[in-house]
């Protein structure tokens, strides 16, 4: 694993021994077997981690939730691995952007689930991935504040599988975007939350 900038040795044999072992625990001897992994909040956990999880090809769920130290380029290496994830939570990690959103399309468009609340991504981020995502089922982008309606007719038109999608906090959506996103045929779980129409979006 590769030295974090400002770790001791012994800091950096401790982390190499909870890493070791946590190899021992994703990485068992028989074929088939899925799991899932959760590091929220975990400050340890940096991209020099995602450069050796990204081998790890019996990972089925990956939980980076609020893990200030994810970046687009340790999502690049979870990218160019032997990953097969369903699913993905990145929501929180704030170093996580539009660039991360390319290469998800490239590496992990077998997910099924992807979480991004928080993050700062737009519709351009939005546009790269959906083009090569069409087997997403959940998709969860509440708080993204950069998220236009435009994003939202991207969504509509190229994950048509989509059945669940979080817009909680999304304040630059309008009643234009959700009629698209409710044109979805599959979807059956819409998270809006704080958002509102004006009086002149309201339905009459």
């Amino acid at each position: 694993m590769a030295s974090r900038p400002g770790a001791s040795p012994s800091q950096e044999s401790q982390l190499w021994g909870w890493f070791k072992q946590l190899c021992e625990v994703i990485c068992p001897s028989r074929a088939g077997w899925e799991t899932s992994v959760k590091f929220c909040e975990d400050e340890r956990w940096g991209e020099a981690g995602l450069l050796h999880l990204s081998h790890m090809s019996s990972l089925r769920s990956l939980n980076l939730r609020s893990c200030d130290n994810i970046s687009d380029t340790g999502i690049m290496h979870l990218a160019m691995g032997s990953l097969r994830l369903s699913g993905l939570d990145v929501s929180f990690c704030d170093k996580v952007g539009d660039q991360s959103l390319a290469y998800i399309a490239q590496g992990l468009d077998g997910l099924r689930s992807l979480s991004l609340c928080s993050c700062h991504i737009s519709d351009e981020g939005i546009n790269r991935m959906v083009r090569q995502m069409h087997g997403l089922r959940t998709l969860n982008i509440g708080q993204c504040v950069r998220i236009t309606d435009k994003g939202l007719e991207l969504i509509a038109e190229h994950l048509s599988q989509l059945t669940g999608i979080d817009l909680y906090g999304c304040t630059r959506i309008t009643k234009r975007g959700l009629e698209r996103i409710t044109q979805l045929p599959c979807l059956k779980v819409l998270n809006l939350g704080l958002w509102e129409m004006t009086e002149s979006e309201k339905v009459r």
